[in-house]
């Protein structure tokens, strides 16, 4: 029984440790598919002029993953209801919060940049991308720092942790 308790013990630490891992690993990835559907937008309305509910399923046809599948939500959203698009962004996060590894900040950059999408011309509405793009390349470059820094260091510290809770027990 004391057995079955230490590696059930061991296997969670391990389980937490990897998890952890995960968010330093996913979230870069995450930040430049964000960036990249951002300059999609961009491109959708200064090129193409299209209306917002089409751009963003175009763009969520064109990248894959978590930000896909919020693209997509957020341009259904739009097409159907009348609600602003800032609210739409907040209720998409809320939907995909489980798959998206997004911390606080890089949230309200795209919930910033939400607030001016559809209420503002043209012109506006394109410098407030560029600059929503070029935050969002900071946070990345950022979060590509501390993957690299802390990735490795819980994928060692689950099991280790974990081995030294079972040693400390026996």
């Amino acid at each position: 029984m004391k057995l079955f308790g230490s590696i059930c013990l061991f296997l969670a630490c391990t389980g937490y440790g990897l998890i952890r891992a995960r968010y330093y690993r996913e979230r870069p990835r995450q930040l430049q598919q964000l960036r990249l559907a951002l300059q999609g937008l961009e491109t959708e309305i200064e090129y193409a002029q299209t209306p917002l509910p089409v751009a963003f399923v175009r763009i969520a046809s064109r990248i894959n993953g978590p930000v896909a599948g919020l693209c997509a939500f957020v341009g259904s959203e739009l097409a159907e209801s009348s609600r602003a698009v800032d609210e739409i962004f907040k209720t998409a996060f809320t939907k995909f919060d489980q798959q998206l590894y997004l911390t606080k900040e890089d949230r309200e950059v795209i919930c910033l940049l939400a607030a001016t999408l559809g209420i503002s011309d043209r012109k506006d509405q394109l410098k407030h991308l560029k600059l929503a793009s070029s935050n969002l390349h900071q946070l990345e470059q950022r979060a590509a720092e501390d993957r690299t820094r802390l990735e490795k260091m819980w994928n060692y510290l689950g099991p280790l942790l974990g081995a030294l809770i079972v040693v400390l027990l026996y």
